[in-house]
């Protein structure tokens, strides 16, 4: 079955917030206006059978916050910032899990509701409940 992948997060399907199984299928990033420029992520979500997008913006080559989350997104996959520009293709095929979170059109300037990733998650997330019964007292 073919699924198209989305141009940018404004096009995302629009899911339930919850998280979800992901695989990174590519990495790609630009410019945009002066001296600002972006990274893209395409996600594959197996169990929905549909491709999500998230961007980090860099406006003037900084930002902190987009900074951390960009971080936060490494960490997960066990890699480094410097792999974002340096080798992109190390990112595709690594297994997390996103939080994602519906965005609607008043929030933006996008037409219809869509959902974009809140947080990047390890691809086990530990059951605290099964490790409670784990534990003996």
């Amino acid at each position: 079955m073919l699924t198209l992948v989305p141009r940018h997060p404004s096009n995302n399907p629009s899911l339930p917030n919850g998280i979800y199984d992901a695989v990174i299928k590519y990495v790609t990033h630009g410019e945009y206006a002066n001296d600002s420029h972006y990274v893209s992520f395409v996600f594959w979500l197996p169990d929905q059978g549909k491709h999500l997008v998230t961007n980090f913006y860099f406006p003037n080559g900084q930002s902190i916050k987009t900074q951390q989350r960009l971080w936060n997104l490494c960490a997960m996959v066990g890699l480094e910032l410097v792999d974002v520009l340096e080798e992109p293709k190390r990112f595709e095929d690594r297994r997390l899990k996103i939080k994602t979170r519906k965005v609607d059109p008043v929030d933006s300037d996008a037409s219809r509701s869509y959902s974009d990733v809140a947080l990047f998650l390890p691809a086990q997330i530990e059951d605290p409940v099964s490790r409670a019964e784990s534990v003996s007292i």
